[in-house]
């Protein structure tokens, strides 16, 4: 399925590596902590395919009884086409453990509780390269599938990416997309990567940093490895060029 951008919204432009970043593109680039992904060498968005996977564990206490761990882990593919359609496919499968309780329970009495869960969805819709940023709209959507075939339109856009073109760098180590969602989280695969959000994020008692932002690699993809416990300071982060697999089965096996 490939949709075609509004009569109102600009033809998708193929972006140039020669020419400098527009302004607006600098300034989502400035939005990612050098922490996270150095500084990010902005560059035009050009149509193609983007993969990211994402491997998360997180970790604090509630109080000196009471540990929370969850680990997450997912990936999304996601295709520019030339003519302005744009697909993508998500899945994101995370694990939840609670280990004690409140307060004081002897050895026997000690609660043990662990939850899976899977989802799968197919996105559809359309791109458009706006002063020098790609604005992605995804208004059609079906779960439990990746067949952009079999999507439907929504009355609104299920997710929406504000994205700049990056180029590899040490620290960006394949040329993609530096991106920001519209409305919060993505799907759950989407992590604070802003300064501001790094505080608020150490600082919140949430067992999972989450946030509206995501990293692509051009081709294979890219991953993002985040490990987080409560108290020692910001979220550590890990990108690594490599093939990301998408495993249809792993996002929609039965969860418990």
């Amino acid at each position: 399925m490939t949709a075609s951008p509004s009569p109102t919204t600009p033809p998708p432009v193929a972006g140039s590596t020669a020419g400098p970043p527009s302004p607006a593109a600098l300034e989502l680039a400035r939005t990612f902590a050098r922490e996270v992904a150095g500084e990010i060498d902005a560059r035009a968005p050009t149509p193609g395919d983007y993969a990211m996977g994402l491997r998360l564990s997180s970790s604090f206490f509630i109080t000196t009884e009471l540990r929370i761990d969850e680990h997450r882990e997912g990936a999304m593919r996601l295709t520019l086409g030339s003519e302005g359609s744009a697909r993508a496919c998500l899945g994101v499968r995370t694990t939840h453990v609670s280990s004690g309780q409140y307060h004081y329970e002897p050895e026997g009495k000690r609660q043990h509780r662990e939850t899976t869960e899977a989802r799968l969805l197919a996105l559809a819709g359309s791109w458009a390269s706006i002063e020098g940023v790609a604005r992605v709209v995804l208004d059609r959507m079906a779960w439990s599938t990746c067949d952009p075939a079999k999507t439907k339109k929504q009355p609104s856009a299920f997710l929406e990416l504000r994205c700049t073109g990056v180029a590899r760098t040490a620290r960006f180590p394949a040329d993609g997309l530096a991106c920001e969602a519209a409305e919060g989280g993505v799907f759950g695969l989407g992590t604070p990567m802003s300064e501001s959000l790094l505080e608020t994020g150490s600082a919140s008692r949430e067992a999972s940093p989450a946030g509206p932002h995501v990293l692509f690699g051009r081709g294979g993809g890219l991953e993002v490895q985040v490990a987080h416990q409560r108290g020692e300071g910001h979220p550590k982060f890990e990108l690594r060029a490599t093939n990301v697999a998408l495993d249809e089965d792993r996002f929609t096996a039965p969860t418990r």
